[in-house]
C-alpha cells in the first residue's frame, strides 16, 4: 500500500480532513505536454525556408504533406487531408461522403457541438440518438431512428476510447448508409487490432490543444476511398485539385498505379492547414506511441484500483466505463458512473476537495441542450431559415437515457505527465470518498 493509512478511515478533506494532493493533478493538455526540442526542430525549419503555405514558398512546402504520410503509416488508411481544425474536417468529410441539404445525419446525443455544427452548415439534418454506457453511439437506438431521409451515420469515439463500431458498420452497410467516424478525442485509438477512423467511408481526427497529439488547431480527414479523398481534397482547397494523380495510398505512395482525378472542379471552403501547423503535427505525430505508452500505464494503475471498488461491493458505489475493447483505449480518460446525479455531485465535489480534478461528461447535459441547437438560429441577418425546409425541434427530451446517464457520469483526465504516484493519488482519493459517501 502506498500510504501508512487506510483511506476508509481518514476524515474527506470537503469536511476538514487533509487532502490526498497538495498540488493540481497533470490534467488537459496532452500532446501539449510533450512539446519540445522535435517541435522546434520542424517550426524553424519551416521558417527558416520561408515556406508557410501548404500549396507554395520560397522554398518547396513539405511539412503537411509529410504529416499527412506519416499518419497514414501510423494508422494504416490510404489517405489523409491535413485542414484546419477538427470542426473544418468534419465538414470536409461530409461533403466527401457528399452529404448535402435535407440529409439526416445520425448521431450520439452526448457529443460536442462541432459534430451538429458541421452537418447543419451544409444544409443536413443532425438526427440525435441515444448514448450506451461506454458513452458511445448505441447502435439498436441508431435502428429505431432511421428514416427514409437518413443518409449517415456519425459516431464520436469518446475520450479516447472506440465504440461500438462493428455493430454500427454493419447498420450502415445492411442500410447503405454513409459512416464518418469522429474520433476528435481518440486519435490512435484502436477497435480490436484496427486504428478508430479506417472502419467507415471516412474518419477525422482532432489536433486542437486539449487533444491527444496537437497542432493548437488542425484536424485531418483519413479514407481508403480515393473518391472521397478527391472530394475532401478539393473542398478544403476551393474546389481545387493540385495534384497530377491520386496514388493509390499515401502511406506508400510509390507503389501501385496512380489514378487519374475524377470530378470537375467544385465550391470549396479554405481549410488548407498552415506549415507551421504542419510542422508541429509532424512532431507529434511522431511522439503518438510515447502519449499512449505513458497515458496508457497511468491509466491501468487506477482502473487496477478502482475496480475493487466498483465490482467488489452488493451495492458498488459507481460503476466504471464499459469500454468495448480495453486493450485499444488511449488511455486518456478516466470514465465512472454514479447511481444518481445528487451522487455524481457529492463524489465531484469530495474528490476535488481532495486535489483530484473531474467533471461531468461534457457538463452533465447533452448536446441538444443548448441555445444553437434549441433556437436554430443562422448567423445571417436578413431573416431567411437555417435550413431549406422546417427545421427540425431539438425541444424536449429527445433521449432520455443519455441525458439521464451523463448526468450522473464523472470523467478524469490522464495526461502523459501523470506518474504512478498521481496515480495512486487518483485511487486513494476514490477510496477514501467511497468509503465516506457510500
Amino acid at each position: 500500500m502506498w500510504t501508512v493509512t487506510d483511506p476508509a478511515r481518514e476524515r474527506l478533506a470537503i469536511d476538514g480532513g487533509a487532502p490526498v494532493r497538495s498540488r493540481p493533478l497533470p490534467t488537459g493538455f496532452l500532446g501539449m505536454r510533450l512539446i519540445g526540442d522535435e517541435e522546434r526542430a520542424e517550426v524553424l525549419a519551416v521558417l527558416e525556408g520561408r515556406s508557410l503555405s501548404r500549396f507554395s514558398g520560397m522554398t518547396p512546402p513539405s511539412r503537411v504533406n509529410d504529416f499527412e504520410r506519416e499518419l497514414c503509416r501510423r494508422l494504416g488508411c490510404r489517405y489523409a487531408v491535413a485542414v484546419t481544425s477538427g470542426t473544418a474536417a468534419l465538414e470536409t468529410a461530409l461533403i466527401g461522403l457528399g452529404i448535402g441539404p435535407g440529409d439526416e445525419v445520425i448521431m450520439p446525443a452526448l457529443n460536442f457541438i462541432s459534430s451538429p455544427e458541421a452537418v447543419l452548415r451544409l444544409g443536413a439534418v443532425p438526427v440525435f440518438a441515444e448514448a450506451d454506457t461506454g458513452f458511445g453511439l448505441d447502435p439498436d437506438d441508431v435502428v429505431a431512428r432511421l428514416t427514409p431521409r437518413t443518409r449517415a451515420i456519425m459516431p464520436v469515439h469518446i475520450h479516447g476510447a472506440a465504440c461500438r463500431i462493428d455493430a454500427l458498420v454493419d447498420i450502415a452497410r445492411r442500410h447503405g448508409l454513409r459512416l464518418l467516424e469522429n474520433g476528435a478525442w481518440s486519435c490512435g485509438a484502436q477497435f480490436h487490432g484496427q486504428a478508430v477512423g479506417t472502419f467507415g467511408d471516412a474518419g477525422m481526427h482532432s489536433f486542437h490543444g486539449v487533444k491527444v497529439i496537437t497542432a493548437g488547431e488542425g484536424g485531418v480527414v483519413i479514407t481508403n476511398d480515393p473518391l472521397v479523398y478527391e472530394r475532401a481534397a478539393r473542398y478544403h482547397d476551393h474546389g481545387n485539385f493540385r495534384l497530377p494523380s491520386i496514388p493509390k495510398s499515401m502511406a506508400s505512395p510509390e507503389e501501385g498505379t496512380p489514378m487519374a482525378p475524377a470530378l470537375e472542379p467544385f465550391l470549396g471552403a479554405a481549410f488548407r492547414m498552415p506549415e507551421l501547423s504542419g510542422a508541429v503535427a509532424l512532431a507529434q505525430v511522431r511522439k503518438l506511441d510515447e502519449v499512449l505508452r505513458r497515458t496508457r500505464r497511468a491509466q491501468r494503475i487506477i482502473l487496477d484500483g478502482l475496480r475493487p471498488l466498483a465490482d467488489g461491493h452488493p451495492s458498488p458505489p459507481f460503476a466504471l466505463r464499459d469500454v468495448p475493447d480495453p486493450e485499444g483505449d488511449c488511455g486518456i480518460a478516466v470514465g465512472v458512473i454514479l447511481p444518481t446525479a445528487d451522487r455524481a455531485r457529492a463524489f465531484q465535489a469530495a474528490l476535488r476537495a481532495e486535489g483530484i480534478a473531474i467533471g461531468l461528461v461534457y457538463g452533465g447535459k447533452p448536446v441538444y441542450d443548448t441555445p444553437v441547437l434549441r433556437e436554430l438560429r443562422p448567423g445571417w441577418t436578413n431573416g431567411a431559415p437555417l435550413l431549406r425546409a422546417a427545421g427540425p425541434s431539438y425541444a424536449g427530451s429527445l433521449c432520455p437515457r443519455t441525458e439521464d446517464l451523463m448526468a450522473r457520469s464523472l470523467m478524469l483526465s490522464v495526461t502523459p505527465e501523470y506518474v504512478d504516484e498521481d496515480a495512486r493519488d487518483v485511487v486513494h482519493a476514490f477510496t477514501k470518498v467511497a468509503a465516506a459517501l457510500g
